[in-house]
């Protein structure tokens, strides 16, 4: 996300972690992001154009999945 901050042309507009704390100190730093305890829940947002799958190996294609069958284009890295 700090990456993406420093582009001018993306913006970090939701975050999502299964920890809820995660999510909303996340979106709070960026300002006006909004934050949300699961990947569904984001991917239903309408301007989330692209997302940044960032999960360790064993979920990382499991999401990179459901991001890609939402319509999303998608950024993975295996942490």
């Amino acid at each position: 996300a700090e990456a993406v901050g420093l582009s001018d042309d993306l913006i970090v507009t939701a975050c999502a972690d299964p920890a809820a704390d995660a999510a909303a100190t996340l979106a709070n730093k960026i300002g006006h992001a909004t934050a949300h305890e699961s990947l569904d829940q984001l991917l239903e947002q309408a301007d989330v154009d692209i997302v940044m799958v960032a999960t360790p190996h064993h979920v990382l294609a499991g999401e990179t999945l459901r991001a890609l069958r939402a319509g999303k284009h998608v950024l993975a890295e295996n942490r």
